[in-house]
């Protein structure tokens, strides 16, 4: 299981005229993200992965996304998630290594912007530097 919350970009950065850089921050400007999944095994080699995620920012308000993976022999991952009011996913990850992952995802976007966006293919390639990790499986997640 995991959970997280964060909260990037809390710092932001301002020139001005003179070309000076300051510092600054504004809660108004914060995006706020709320993550957790869990990994439960159905039968030997084969697990389900449900996983969700709230953000919400003050222009954006809340959006939700709720994913659900089914994975084989630690390898082989298939899955779709949703985004309310925007889009839904799927996609395909393969572990070829320990260290090397390559995956597919399609997203089709549900709103309005879909008609001047249409939809994305992604090509995703992992590769994990550490040989000597003490996790029992840290590519789990």
């Amino acid at each position: 299981m995991y959970a997280g919350l964060s909260v990037p970009l809390i710092l932001g950065y301002r020139t001005n005229e003179a070309g000076e850089v300051t510092i600054y921050h504004d809660f108004n400007k914060y995006a706020y993200y709320l993550t957790a999944g869990v990994k439960i095994n159905l039968a030997d080699k084969w697990q389900l992965q449900p996983s969700g995620l709230l953000e919400y920012d003050k222009a954006g308000g809340i959006i939700a996304d709720a994913g659900l993976s089914l994975l084989f022999a630690d390898a082989l991952k298939v899955g779709a998630s949703y985004r309310t009011k925007q889009a839904i996913v799927m996609l395909l990850d393969y572990k070829v290594t320990y260290q090397l992952r390559v995956g597919i995802a399609y997203d089709y976007g549900l709103n309005a912007l879909n008609a001047y966006n249409r939809n994305s293919f992604e090509i995703a390639l992992e590769y994990n530097f550490g040989y000597k990790i003490k996790a029992s499986n840290p590519t789990i997640f």
